[in-house]
């Protein structure tokens, strides 16, 4: 029994040795992410934003030729997750963590740790269709327009370009059914050389109205 007492310590030292090595290598760094989720509307300055919802709605009108109405953003919520996955090493203070990020390019970034796994994003958008831009004239039928819509976009991370595709929401508003954000070479081993980022239109709902153009 003494004969086995120095290969446990023996044992028990290489395998808190082993432990420690794989602390110390791990590298889980996710800057621009945070453990709570965002407050609030997020991205208004984000510049794919125009791509998924057009300024203005326009439509044919017998009377006035094109009545054009502005679309305005009433509501812009974008959630963007990634878990941090602890191996078995961190023993009593391993767990899954969950970081939230406010911008797409922190989370490509933090995409390369080794410890990061499953990317999601969520972007949903509702906006209200204003008045005609231009005068009114006298009362006549200019047919039914939309009144409010929402779009909901999931994120893609794909290793080939997102492909491109529209949808119509109504005959004069066409979105993106899928739209590529951008393309970020990756150098952590696992991962392929190039992963693309975009967005997958898997949702939408519209109320329309009759357009006020002309109505008494």
């Amino acid at each position: 029994m003494k004969r086995a007492v120095p290969w446990v310590l023996m044992g028990l030292m290489a395998f808190l040795i082993a432990v420690l090595l794989l602390n110390l290598r791990e590298k889980d760094y996710y800057d621009g992410g945070s453990l709570t989720p965002p407050d609030g509307d997020g991205p208004s300055l984000d510049n794919l934003l125009p791509s998924l919802v057009p300024p203005k709605f326009v439509h044919v009108c017998p009377t006035c030729g094109e009545c054009t109405h502005p679309i305005e953003i009433v509501e812009n919520r974008r959630t963007l997750t990634l878990r941090d996955h602890d191996g078995w090493y961190k023993l009593f203070w391993a767990g899954d963590e969950t970081y939230y990020f406010d911008d797409l390019v922190f989370l490509a970034a933090c995409l390369e740790n080794s410890t990061s796994r499953q990317p999601k994003g969520d972007w949903i958008i509702r906006t209200r269709v204003g008045a005609p831009t231009h005068s009114v004239g006298n009362p006549h039928e200019c047919g039914q327009i939309l009144q409010e819509f929402m779009v909901w976009y999931a994120l893609v991370t794909t290793t080939g370009p997102v492909r491109e595709g529209s949808a119509e929401l109504s005959p004069c508003l066409n979105v993106p059914r899928y739209i590529q954000a951008f393309a970020r070479p990756m150098r952590a081993k696992g991962l392929p050389p190039v992963f693309h980022f975009g967005w997958h239109l898997v949702d939408n709902n519209v109320s329309s109205r009759v357009c006020p153009c002309g109505q008494p």
